[in-house]
């Protein structure tokens, strides 16, 4: 019927091809904030006023909305949310958590360090974290997916 996706992302200006240290970062604003998918959840998100409010970034000029809606009937963060409540307890929508690292892991430099005995240790530790974060995501019937750089 559809999906409720829960979207993590880091960034870096420097390319880390795997940083064990902001992928924990980023895993733990996921598993931080994991509760607000689960099923039977009545706590909104503490920032959700925020939500009505344009975003905007350190270094970067201009602003975005952080809300693009289609739907006449909702016009805020509070509809949103409550939108998004009923979904997530509707049994014919998925729910996704997506971690996106851009610029902070590379599949396939992850791959080789993960098979070099010397060089091995980082990349065992990230894969530790992401096994930790794929669990707690199943953990309340989600699916995880994580983007990264090839």
């Amino acid at each position: 019927m559809g999906k409720v996706i829960f979207i993590h992302a880091k960034c870096s200006t420097e390319e880390r091809f795997v940083s064990a240290t902001a992928i924990q970062e980023v895993c733990s604003q996921a598993i931080k904030n994991i509760s607000y998918i689960a099923p039977f959840n009545q706590i909104e998100p503490s920032k959700l006023n925020s939500w009505d409010k344009k975003w905007s970034a350190l270094g970067v000029s201009g602003e975005v909305k952080r809300i693009v809606i289609n739907k006449s009937s909702i016009q805020n963060s509070v509809d949103i949310w409550n939108d998004i409540v009923k979904k997530i307890n509707d049994p014919r929508f998925e729910k996704e958590v997506w971690i996106l690292l851009g610029r902070t892991l590379s599949k396939s430099k992850f791959k080789k360090k993960l098979k070099n005995e010397n060089d091995h240790k980082i990349a065992l530790q990230a894969s530790i974290i992401l096994l930790q974060t794929h669990h707690t995501v199943l953990s309340v019937g989600a699916k995880l997916k994580v983007f990264c750089g090839k």
